[in-house]
């Protein structure tokens, strides 16, 4: 028993004891790494974190100079995150802009300020600028009588010379010939399109049955405007120009083409028939000068050289000539 009590004491004697003995820690935990806290530090978290270091120091036996950095580690890290929100800070969201109703009521409304003096300035609403209407120009009174037409302007020489009877005579006076122009045009156009209708090659007479059924609906169309023309012009009785659109027609007339059948030229004869008769109507009602039927009877003596029916037309002069002293 005594042997095993001694036994025990030399044990105890050799264990270290343990408040001598020394933890030995890395340097690399001594170091602590960046610690991301929220973006706002306040006093109470770093006086909590330099009371963490603080139990540290006095558990893990460290020294005063490894103290000192972990502190000043803790303070830099606070500064610098106390910077960045001072930065972010700097970064605000810019004021919106009014909307246009508001900026509307805003400028409507009279608003009353004092400046720095005390003084009360009132500012004064914006005025809206009235629109400016364009004037419209005066047209040209030619220019509006183009855009009549035949009804429209026969229709307004009637009702101004029923306002204004007075002017008849002066309108009479002024009142020129009608213009045979366009309807000569017409029927050189009319007359185009019956040649260019032919077939471009034919083995044989171009004036036979085939190339006339090719030509007939052209020939239709200028016979019917040759003799339509000549109607206007007797409606309106002015007779000196309808033998003057008789005898140039005449010319149009005589250059169809004369068919292998003579069946197939009644259209032709149609038109000399038509414009002899014409011809023949407006002499009978015609109050002309001596020299002028001698004149007309010249130039119908040439148109029978082409075909035989003026020749009434002819006579009809000789007999007008003959009662004039």
């Amino acid at each position: 028993m005594a042997r095993q009590v001694l036994g025990d004491i030399s044990m105890s004697l050799s264990r270290p004891a343990l408040s001598q003995s020394v933890m030995t820690i890395p340097d690399s935990f001594l170091t602590p790494s960046p610690v991301h806290l929220p973006s706002v530090h306040t006093s109470t978290v770093l006086q909590n974190s330099l009371l963490d270091y603080e139990n540290l120091k006095r558990r893990l036996n460290l020294t005063e100079a490894q103290y000192q950095l972990h502190k000043n580690n803790i303070l830099q890290e606070d500064s610098d995150e106390d910077e960045d929100d001072d930065v972010l800070g700097s970064f605000e969201t810019p004021p919106k802009t009014p909307k246009p109703q508001q900026r509307k009521s805003r400028a409507a409304s009279t608003v009353t300020t004092d400046d720095a003096s005390g003084s009360q300035q009132t500012e004064t609403p914006k005025v809206k600028r009235q629109r400016v209407q364009r004037k419209q120009k005066e047209v040209a009174l030619s220019t509006q009588l183009g855009g009549l037409t035949r009804q429209q302007l026969v229709d307004m020489m009637v009702s101004l010379k029923d306002s204004h009877p007075e002017l008849e005579q002066e309108i009479r006076e002024l009142m020129p010939a009608p213009d045979l122009t366009s309807m000569e045009q017409r029927l050189d156009s009319l007359q185009h399109n019956i040649y260019k209708a032919f077939p471009y090659t034919r083995w044989g007479s171009s004036r036979d049955a085939f190339c006339y059924r090719r030509v007939k609906v052209h020939l239709t169309a200028f016979k019917k405007e040759c003799v339509d023309q000549g109607k206007t012009l007797m409606k309106s009785e002015f007779w000196e120009t309808v033998i003057d659109y008789a005898l140039m027609a005449w010319k149009f007339v005589e250059k169809l083409p004369d068919w292998d059948n003579p069946a197939h030229n009644g259209l032709k004869d149609q038109c000399f028939k038509s414009l002899a008769t014409q011809c023949k109507q407006a002499l009978k009602k015609s109050r002309f000068e001596k020299e002028k039927y001698h004149q007309i009877k010249s130039r119908l003596e040439t148109a029978v050289m082409v075909n035989y029916v003026m020749e009434s037309c002819v006579e009809e002069v000789d007999k007008i000539l003959s009662k004039l002293p």
